[in-house]
């Protein structure tokens, strides 16, 4: 096991997100479990809640990246100005060809669920 002095709050935040990443991308959302990012990233399960309040951040944070890259493909979109059915008809298929190939991340965006009590992390 690694020692929290070994890294920064942030580095063992990004390295369990990377983790988590990995995790949902091989195994889909049903196998992410805090207990496999810990191992996976060499600290225990306490050091993972010592950098997120709860497994539903550290999902929500994961699910905003996935939201990111699905933007940032979509950035990359260059249509011309004045044809937005084009634009539209190529966004969507960029966003179709991002759930066909990242299908596990994807569907992250959906089946997880906050409780209806709780309100979005900021």
């Amino acid at each position: 096991m690694a020692r929290r002095s070994e890294h920064s709050r942030d580095e063992i935040k990004e390295m369990a997100l990377k983790a988590a990443d990995k995790i949902v991308t091989e195994d889909g959302y049903s196998g992410l479990k805090v207990r496999k990012i810990a191992l996976e990233i060499g600290y225990t399960v306490g050091s993972i809640y010592m950098v997120f309040e709860n497994m539903d951040d550290l999902i929500m944070q994961l699910k905003a990246r996935v939201l990111d890259d699905i933007a940032a493909s979509m950035d990359q979109l260059a249509t011309e100005k004045n044809d937005p059915e084009r634009a539209i008809v190529e966004l969507a298929r960029i966003y179709l060809s991002f759930a066909g190939s990242r299908f596990n991340r994807w569907s992250l965006i959906f089946e997880h669920r906050l409780p209806k009590d709780q309100g979005l992390p900021d």
